[in-house]
């Protein structure tokens, strides 16, 4: 069917063109050929309506097209049955043709646009205002007239129709998709032409031109109505569009066409009426242009002062977690040295000591590596507590811990397991290492220490268990320590005793 409207479109066209016949023959043909088009027009608006949702916004618009289209039958109809009818178009004819158009327009330009503020609103209409003072010098300009009818029903109102089509594309989610609308806007854009160089080609004899564009300017409208509906009709969401761009170059457009428009009209007549019209339009644009601008300015200032805000906001509230973090990161390691290491001593716990052996089992398992595990008892601990007190045995405590640790390697564990318990983890012990180790440790343990002024002594039995194939478990091998450290103990004490 669109394959068919175009083919009888450009066949219309090209008959126009070619046609040898008076200018009265050639506007009747296309008058009879702008019928069928408006009447195509309308039909694929009312389907366009029928395919969208029963609540969506979009079929006010298709409706008011349809009817425009309507109307336009009417005023072509109304051509063709008067007698010598004007080749330009009829008072009654004209006043139908902007009917139409300011009704499309006006459905258009009150479409609800989704803008998300008063700011957003208000540079809407400073946009609108820019455009419509372009279109308006053009259409002053170009009719020749200064009569008011003649620029209502000309160039003004196409142009503001080229005009909302263009922003409804640009802003929102419009009525249409942006094939159809580009396609729609060609129609006003014809009649535009045509409305301003009619005159000037009947004048001359190129009717044809005239009444080809004029027609082609009605098949336009039925071509976007069927674009539309053949695409709403393959797929249910065309008519939604992403949002729309934070910025529009239209104004800026409008502003160049009628800057051009006052160069050519100063150069062609000088400073007469009509081009102190375009001088006033061109006034009047570059001011809403400025308007625009400061509003941009001032808007793009109150976006960097939050921003500013934002920033020193966001600083501080860094700073504050930040230091929350740390806090907590304090805190977390507070907690791991309760739960893993013992108070007094700073040493291992028996809990970090029973991990670690699980781990070092675990190694020796898969052949990585051997392990040796010492279980430390003092000897003579409770005559101290008992003559010196327990802050003394805690200082006798504490000195032990330090010499457990200057008796074995970084990688090796000391841990306090409880009272005057104490374990010791070496890992990958050296060959024959173990027993020096444990004879380190007794004589280490054995050496006095001070304790409120006077030397104390205490000793240390030493049981130990060593692990190649990780054949015992944790439990198994502390057994097997303990088990020696008592018959250290037995065999006298400050000794030590393997398993």
């Amino acid at each position: 069917m669109l394959a068919l409207q175009l083919a009888l479109a450009g066949a219309v066209g090209t008959v126009l063109l070619v046609l040898p016949a008076s200018p009265l023959t050639l506007g009747r043909l296309s008058w009879t050929a702008s019928v069928c088009f408006e009447i195509g027009a309308a039909v694929s608006a009312w389907q366009v309506v029928r395919l969208l949702p029963a609540r969506d916004r979009a079929r006010r618009f298709w409706r008011a097209y349809g009817a425009g289209a309507l109307m336009i039958t009417a005023g072509y109809l109304g051509q063709l049955l008067t007698p010598g009818a004007p080749l330009l178009g009829g008072a009654g004819t004209q006043v139908l043709m902007g009917m139409a158009v300011v009704t499309v327009v006006v459905v258009m330009c009150t479409y609800p646009l989704k803008l998300s503020s008063a700011r957003a609103r208000i540079y809407f209409w400073l946009d609108m205002a820019t455009v419509m003072a372009g279109a308006g010098a053009f259409g002053w300009y170009l009719t020749g007239s200064g009569a008011l009818v003649d620029i209502l029903t000309g160039p003004v109102v196409m142009l503001a129709a080229v005009f909302a089509v263009t922003k409804l594309l640009l802003t929102g989610q419009p009525p249409f998709s942006i094939r159809a609308g580009l396609v729609g806007a060609m129609s006003p854009a014809l009649g535009a032409l045509t409305a301003a160089a009619g005159p000037a080609l009947l004048a001359h004899g190129h009717g044809g031109w005239f009444f080809a564009a004029s027609a082609l300017a009605d098949a336009f409208l039925m071509l976007a109505a069927r674009v539309q509906t053949l695409q709403i009709g393959a797929d249910p969401t065309a008519l939604q569009r992403p949002r729309r761009r934070p910025y529009s170059t239209l104004p800026y457009v409008a502003l160049a066409a009628t800057s051009t428009l006052l160069a050519i009209a100063v150069g062609e007549r000088g400073l007469d009426a009509r081009t102190w019209i375009v001088l006033a339009g061109t006034g009047v644009s570059t001011g809403l242009v400025v308007v625009r601008q400061l509003a941009s300015f001032t808007e793009n200032a109150r976006l960097l002062a939050e921003l500013d805000s934002k920033v020193t906001e966001l600083n501080r509230t860094s700073a504050v977690l930040r230091a929350a973090l740390h806090e907590r990161d304090v805190l977390a390691a507070q907690l791991h040295d309760m739960a893993f290491r013992d108070a007094l001593t700073g040493l291992a716990n028996r809990a970090l000591f029973h991990d670690r052996m699980a781990a070092a089992l675990a190694r020796v398992r898969r052949g990585q590596a051997s392990i040796a595990v010492m279980l430390l008892d003092l000897d003579d601990f409770k005559p101290v507590n008992d003559r010196y007190g327990h802050a003394a045995g805690d200082a006798v405590l504490r000195e032990v811990a330090g010499r457990l640790r200057g008796c074995v390697r970084d990688t090796d564990t000391v841990a306090r397991l409880g009272g005057d318990e104490f374990g010791v983890l070496l890992e990958s012990p050296l060959p024959d290492s173990v027993p020096a180790v444990a004879e380190r440790i007794v004589a280490a343990v054995r050496a006095p220490c001070v304790v409120e002024g006077a030397h104390v002594s205490v000793g240390v039995s030493v049981g130990v268990a060593t692990e190649y194939d990780g054949v015992r478990d944790v439990d198994q091998l502390l057994r097997a320590a303990d088990t020696g450290m008592y018959t250290a103990k037995c065999q006298g004490k400050g000794a030590y005793a393997e398993q």
